[in-house]
Parts: C-alpha cells; sequence; structure tokens
C-alpha cells in the first residue's frame, strides 16, 4: 500500500465521522488563508526591502556556519596508514614497492628520494627514512674499517 491510497483512506475514514472531517476542514482553511496572507505581504514589499532581507539573512546563515565550523571538532579518528586500514596492508604495499626498487645501492637512494616527494604515506616515508640512515650507517662503519 502506498502513501496516496494510504492517504485516500485515511480521508474516507474522516468523512465518515463528520465532527472531525468539519475540524480537519477548519484546520485546512486556516492554514491556505495564512498561506495567502503571506504570498500578499511578499508582493507587497518593495524591491530594495526584499533585497535586504535576502541579504541579511545570507549574512546571518554565514554567521551560523562559521560558528558551526568552530565549534566542529577534529577528527583524531583519522589513520595515519593513509588508505589502508590495517599496518599489515601497509607493509604488503611497501615491500610490493621495495621488490621493484633496482638493485643498486645508488640508484635505490635515489628513487628512494623519488618516492618521498611523491608519497603521501608516513609510514613508507619513515620506512625510506631509515633505510636512508641505515645505508649512512653502514657508510660510515665501512670507512672507519678502512683507516
Amino acid at each position: 500500500m502506498n502513501v496516496a491510497e494510504r492517504k485516500r483512506k485515511s480521508r474516507e475514514r474522516m468523512r465518515q465521522d463528520t465532527d472531525k472531517w468539519k475540524e480537519v476542514q477548519e484546520k485546512q482553511r486556516v492554514w491556505d488563508e495564512k498561506r495567502r496572507e503571506k504570498k500578499r505581504r511578499e508582493s507587497e514589499k518593495s524591491r530594495e526591502e526584499r533585497e535586504s532581507f535576502r541579504e541579511k539573512e545570507r549574512l546571518r546563515k554565514q554567521k551560523q556556519r562559521e560558528k558551526k565550523k568552530l565549534v566542529k571538532v577534529p577528527n583524531n579518528n583519522s589513520s595515519k596508514l593513509g588508505s589502508y586500514k590495517c599496518l599489515n596492508t601497509l607493509k604488503k604495499a611497501v615491500m610490493k614497492t621495495k621488490k621493484t626498487l633496482p638493485q643498486s645501492p645508488t640508484k635505490k637512494q635515489q628513487s628512494d628520494s623519488i618516492c618521498l616527494r611523491k608519497s603521501s604515506l608516513s609510514e613508507y616515508k619513515k620506512v625510506s627514512i631509515i633505510r636512508e640512515e641505515k645505508l649512512n650507517h653502514s657508510e660510515v662503519y665501512d670507512s672507519s674499517d678502512s683507516e
């Protein structure tokens, strides 16, 4: 049964109860009269009045929106993993990326710096930085052995 059928049935029931039906009709009459009166008042207003009213309303709404933005609590639940839902999927993606990197240390370092610039994942950045630190540390260690 859709809305129109339900409304039709409720009207039929109202008509059977004459007191209720008259009451509903009276309410409808009053409502229509108020609506017509409001429309009449709107048409009688001058153009300047209407524009000033619109401007006031626009400013009022804008002010309210600004208040709402200030009150809005920042979402602390946002993930540090970016679009990944769990750390394991991020690790999997990082490992796949690592496999595609070149084996040469110099080329690997260059590609890491490119990934750092392009990537928006903070975790991947951390992995790349750690790798660079390890490379730098091993270079320092190798140079101290040769001395």
